[in-house]
């Protein structure tokens, strides 16, 4: 819960996205419709890690500061992910929830 609490605030909209990029793992999108946040939650259910590929589409980034929660972590900054080109690999634990978080360029 305190992966949606700590980054969307009320108010925000969902963006349309692909919600289940790969079995098991369940992804959502929020922007704050009076700025260029942008957070996107991503839940990985399953008993491994994986890795998915996000895809910016129309919104353009450097980089986004990446948390997660898992079973030794608790909302534990990780650092920056790189998007290039408007994608990025994301490397998610097993059990975990992550946010990526940012400022869309306009």
């Amino acid at each position: 819960m305190g992966q949606y609490s700590r980054f969307i605030r009320p108010g925000w909209i969902r963006i349309d996205a692909g919600t289940e990029p790969v079995s098991g793992v369940f992804s959502s999108v929020y922007k704050n419709p009076s700025g260029n946040e942008i957070a996107i939650v991503i839940i990985n259910n399953t008993n491994s890690d994986t890795n998915v590929t996000l895809d910016a589409g129309l919104y353009k980034f450097h980089e986004l500061k990446v948390w997660r929660t898992s079973n030794t972590e608790n909302l534990k900054l990780l650092g920056n992910q790189v998007i290039r080109d408007g994608k990025t690999n994301v490397r998610l634990t097993s059990r975990s929830i992550t946010t990526l978080y940012g400022t869309v360029q306009q």
